[in-house]
């Protein structure tokens, strides 16, 4: 009788250890977000072409990718209500960050502990303990036509 009572209080201290542990690690809090997206978009494509990859090396028109070992991005899709891109669009996105095992977003996430490179952050939302954050994209770069009929009038004062 007295090996079983120890072999059960073995087994129960053993479960209580492990979920002290498991509570302990999924506190760890993720309090800086760093969001890095490289984009090949040109004037002239569409958004409802553009291919979204994820990582550094990917070959999609746009790159979305971070070099946290905390969290990954589980998915990205643009909101832009435009499809056509003009010179100095700045397209919209919505991406989505999932907490790794260990830890978790808590507070509140803004600018100043949102960072992106490529783009700018506009807001964040949690969503099931998941981050979504609103960006967009730094304007797409381009050069205007020269214009094909300009002309001079000399009887008006002239708008800048």
């Amino acid at each position: 009788m007295a090996k079983k009572a120890m072999l059960f209080m073995s087994i129960l201290l053993t479960l209580i250890v492990n979920t002290v542990i498991s509570a302990y690690a999924a506190n760890k809090t993720i309090s800086n977000v760093n969001i890095k997206i490289k984009s090949n978009i040109n004037v002239g494509d569409y958004t409802d072409s553009l291919n979204i990859s994820y990582g550094s090396d990917g070959s999609g028109s746009i790159n979305v990718y971070t070099t946290s070992d905390r969290f990954d991005i589980v998915d990205a899709e643009i909101t832009s209500g435009r499809s056509h891109v003009n010179i100095g669009d700045e397209i919209r996105m919505k991406i989505t960050l999932e907490a790794k095992r260990e830890y978790s977003f808590k507070g509140t996430y803004s600018s100043s502990n949102v960072s992106v490179s490529g783009g700018k952050y506009v807001s964040s939302s949690k969503n099931y303990g998941d981050l979504v954050v609103n960006i967009k994209l730094n304007p797409i770069k381009g050069t205007f036509e020269a214009p094909e009929s300009v002309e001079w009038k000399d009887n008006e004062v002239g708008i800048a």
